[in-house]
C-alpha cells in the first residue's frame, strides 16, 4: 500500500515515544467531598511545585467552590469554602504565584430580576465574577466581588504575574442573541495588585463585531500581558487583542489578530518571560499554523512562523490546539490530528523551525480536550482525553523527558463511570504535574478526581 507524505511524518514521529519514563503517575484519587456533587476542577502549580485545585461542591442551590493547597513537599491540606453562602457558586480558575499566593475566581448567583428584551419581559438570574486570595502563609483573604451586581457573567479567565499581579477576565451582559433589542455584551477586565482589585475596565468595542465573546488571558512572569477574546463576524470568526507590558497601568488599543475562521476561534497564546508571545492556530478544515509577536505599547501583531515540511492539520471537532511557554522561551504545543483516529501530536516551537518534528502519542482511541504544560530543561505533560464508544472514554497523560522524547501514554481515571467531555485541566512543570477531571460514578454522582506525576 502507498502511503502520503503525512501518513510516512505520522509513522516515523511516533518512533520518538519511549517505553516508559523513569517515574511514574500515581493512581487517580477523589478529591470532592463523599456523598456530594463534585464538578468543574480547575488546577494551577507554581516553578516551585506549589499547586493549588479549586472545583464546585454540593447541589444546584447550595454550590460553593472549594480549594486545596499543595505546599512544595508535596503535602495537600484539607479543602476550604471559599465562596461565601447565598448563591450557587460555579465555574472556578485558580493561579499560583512564585510565593505561593492563590488567587481563585469564580462567577456566583445574586438574584434574579426583570428585563426586557425582545420586546418581551423575562426574569433572568443576575451572576456576578468573585474572588479571592490565600497568602502564602495559608490565610484567605476577604471576598472581593469584581462585576457589576447585574446582568450575568460568563465563566471567568484569571492569569498571574511572578510577584502576584493578577489579572481576570469575563464576558457581561444579558446573555441573549446580539439580534434581540435590548442585549448588551462586553467583554471586562479588572487587575488585582498589592492584594487589591482595580475598577472594571471594559476591553471590547470593536465595530463591525456582532458579538464579543469567550475572553482568555495571558501573563508572563514579569507581567507582559495579553487579554484576548472572539470577534463574531459574518460567515465565521476573528479575535482581537490589547496589551499591557511589565509596569505598566494602561491598556493599548484594540488589534485583530490573524486567526480568522468560518467557525468559533480554534487557537491558544501564551507569554514569556521577556514578553515575547507564541500562538497557534486552527482555522476550521485548515492547517495549524504557529505564530510570534511581543508585547507593546501599540498592541500584539502577530507574524507565521515557517510551517513543518508536513502540513499539520487538526480535528476540527477535538477542542482547541494548545501551547505553553517554557523557562528558557520556547513553547511546548499540542493538537488533535485529523483524519482516522484522531491521534495527539505535540512538538516544541522551535523543533518547527528545523530542529526536529512533530511526536505522535499513540493512545487506543480518538482524542479530545487536549492540554499541554511546558517546563525546564525540556521537560513537559500533555493529557487528554479519549473516547472507546459513544459513553466511554478516559483521561491520559504523557510526560516528557529532559531527552526530549515523550513516555507512552498512560490511562489516568479509573475504570467505570464516565468522564465528562470538559475534562482534563493541567498544570505542570515538567519534572511534576497535576491532571484533574470531572467523572459519573455509580448512582450518577458526579466526583472530581485527580491523578499526581511523580506518584506520592
Amino acid at each position: 500500500m502507498t502511503r502520503s507524505p503525512s501518513h510516512l511524518a505520522l509513522a516515523f514521529a511516533a518512533l520518538a515515544v519511549t517505553a516508559s519514563p523513569a517515574l511514574a503517575w500515581g493512581p487517580p484519587q477523589i478529591v470532592s467531598s463523599a456523598g456530594s456533587e463534585g464538578r468543574s476542577p480547575a488546577v494551577a502549580m507554581n516553578r516551585t511545585g506549589v499547586t493549588a485545585m479549586a472545583w464546585v461542591q454540593g447541589p444546584w442551590a447550595r454550590r460553593a467552590v472549594a480549594v486545596s493547597v499543595r505546599d512544595g513537599a508535596g503535602r495537600w491540606d484539607d479543602p476550604v469554602r471559599v465562596s461565601p453562602r447565598g448563591g450557587a457558586a460555579i465555574d472556578p480558575r485558580v493561579v499560583v504565584d512564585s510565593a505561593g499566593r492563590v488567587t481563585v475566581v469564580w462567577r456566583q448567583a445574586t438574584g434574579s430580576q426583570r428585563l426586557r428584551i425582545g420586546g418581551r419581559a423575562i426574569v433572568r438570574v443576575k451572576w456576578v465574577v468573585r474572588a479571592r486570595t490565600r497568602t502564602s502563609d495559608g490565610a484567605w483573604g476577604a471576598v472581593a466581588t469584581l462585576s457589576p451586581d447585574r446582568l450575568k457573567v460568563g465563566a471567568p479567565e484569571v492569569a498571574v504575574d511572578a510577584a502576584g499581579t493578577a489579572v481576570a477576565v469575563w464576558h457581561w451582559g444579558t446573555g441573549t442573541s446580539p439580534l434581540l433589542s435590548g442585549f448588551v455584551g462586553q467583554v471586562q477586565v479588572a487587575t488585582m495588585s498589592d492584594g487589591r482589585w482595580s475598577r472594571l475596565r471594559r476591553v471590547s468595542g470593536v465595530p463591525g463585531c456582532s458579538e464579543e465573546r469567550r475572553p482568555r488571558v495571558a501573563v508572563g512572569s514579569r507581567g507582559d500581558t495579553v487579554v484576548w477574546w472572539q470577534c463574531d463576524v459574518r460567515g465565521g470568526s476573528t479575535a482581537f487583542a490589547v496589551t499591557r507590558g511589565a509596569g505598566d497601568t494602561g491598556w493599548s488599543a484594540r488589534r485583530e489578530l490573524r486567526f480568522r475562521t468560518r467557525s468559533d476561534q480554534r487557537a491558544d497564546l501564551d507569554v514569556s518571560s521577556d514578553g515575547a508571545v507564541t500562538a497557534v492556530s486552527a482555522a476550521r478544515g485548515g492547517a495549524v499554523r504557529w505564530w510570534r509577536g511581543e508585547v507593546g505599547s501599540d498592541g500584539l501583531s502577530l507574524s507565521p512562523l515557517p510551517q513543518p515540511s508536513v502540513i499539520e492539520r487538526a480535528d476540527d471537532a477535538a477542542g482547541a490546539p494548545d501551547i505553553d511557554v517554557d523557562s528558557s522561551g520556547d513553547a511546548l504545543s499540542a493538537w488533535i490530528a485529523s483524519g482516522g483516529r484522531g491521534a495527539v501530536r505535540a512538538a516544541p516551537v522551535a523543533a518547527l523551525l528545523g530542529a526536529g518534528s512533530p511526536t505522535t502519542l499513540l493512545g487506543g482511541g480518538p482524542a479530545r480536550n487536549i492540554r499541554i504544560r511546558s517546563g525546564a530543561e525540556r521537560r513537559g505533560t500533555v493529557a487528554w482525553i479519549e473516547r472507546a464508544g459513544t459513553a466511554r472514554a478516559t483521561v491520559v497523560a504523557a510526560a516528557r523527558d529532559d531527552d526530549g522524547a515523550w513516555s507512552t501514554p498512560r490511562r489516568l481515571s479509573a475504570r467505570g463511570g464516565i468522564v465528562l467531555a470538559s475534562s482534563p485541566r493541567l498544570a505542570g512543570t515538567g519534572a511534576r504535574a497535576v491532571v484533574a477531571w470531572e467523572r459519573v460514578i455509580a448512582g450518577g454522582r458526579r466526583v472530581v478526581e485527580r491523578a499526581e506525576f511523580p506518584a506520592p
